[in-house]
């Protein structure tokens, strides 16, 4: 069931609305409520089987990236960038954010910037300049370990 803009919780109260339907606020997220969804994969023999997810939902003007990935090295930090190139070599990098994983080598983060069309697949055209997710080693931008996955849709 789709809810809010990136689903984590539903609470529902019996007996909470004590007179009418209890809908009269209620009203479809429109555009705010489209969420479009990457996977990331895993770079090179040390990180294959690292991956990731990523929602990218509008808060109007802007958007919130969510990344979420694991099977990195634990208590590491790495940097998530936007790249022209989704294949080495990663061109015009972007910088958007610093992950941070935890002791089992999963971290999550956020960033906000106008970057909805960076994801979805059905506004790709030939006239959009196309950029991809990709994440690196901290201290070399040139060592990347997750990048946005060839069938999780092009950027822009």
């Amino acid at each position: 069931m789709p809810i809010g803009q990136t689903t984590q919780a539903l609470v529902y109260v019996p007996h909470a609305v004590t007179s009418g339907s209890g809908t009269e606020n209620l009203v479809p997220l429109g555009e705010a409520g489209k969420t479009a969804g990457l996977r990331l994969e895993g770079v090179g023999f040390m990180t294959r089987r690292a991956q990731g997810r990523v929602a990218v939902n509008s808060l109007g003007l802007l958007d919130l990236v969510q990344i979420a990935a694991e099977g990195l090295a634990p208590q590491a930090q790495y940097r998530v960038f936007l790249s022209d190139t989704n294949e080495a070599p990663f061109k015009n990098l972007q910088p958007l954010a610093v992950l941070k994983t935890n002791p089992d080598g999963a971290g999550v983060v956020q960033a906000i910037g106008p970057l909805k069309t960076l994801v979805t697949p059905d506004r790709a055209t030939t006239d959009v300049h196309h950029r991809y997710l990709i994440v690196t080693e901290s201290n070399d931008a040139l060592h990347v370990v997750l990048r946005q996955a060839s069938n999780s849709g092009k950027g822009s």
